[in-house]
């Protein structure tokens, strides 16, 4: 005999089902969602040396339901003391932020801020760095598709 708690049990159970197989983007799809590659421009000339203290980078960051997600790592490098590169491992800092429905951003990896301006598949990203503020400039390449590997420009 089916019950009237066996029927709520089964309800449940269908409704617990639904939400484990809808997948995030389903959920909660944000205008600017995707992936995203900042190009930072190269920063701290020095003279002599005829190098830049903040080399130009490009990032990958993804922008899902509205949150900003990412993993970056300092690496050595051969014309400064660092550089930084996207991907996970023990060493990686996880980026943090959200971006609004009006395309306003704020972000967070490690001590540094970031804030901007997403606007279609555009923008302006400042980031207050070791150099100073740096703009940065957004590009949209995808929506929800993954950006494999940071590329350093110039290299």
């Amino acid at each position: 005999m089916i019950t009237n708690s066996t029927k709520r049990g089964a309800l449940v159970a269908a409704a617990l089902t639904a939400l484990v197989y809808a997948t995030p983007q389903a959920l909660a799809a944000g205008p600017h969602d995707g992936t995203w590659v900042l190009d930072f421009p190269a920063a701290g000339f020095i003279e002599n040396a005829d190098q830049y203290v903040c080399p130009a980078l490009r990032l990958p960051l993804e922008v899902r339901g509205g949150q900003v997600i990412g993993a970056l790592h300092r690496v050595p490098s051969t014309t400064a003391g660092s550089e930084i590169e996207a991907g996970g491992g023990p060493n990686s800092v996880p980026v943090t932020g959200t971006v609004q429905p009006n395309g306003t951003v704020n972000a967070q990896w490690g001590p540094y801020h970031a804030s901007g301006k997403l606007d279609g598949n555009g923008g302006a990203v400042t980031v207050n760095g070791e150099c100073g503020p740096r703009v940065a400039q957004a590009t949209r390449i995808g929506a929800g598709r993954a950006y494999p590997q940071a590329a350093q420009l110039g290299k």
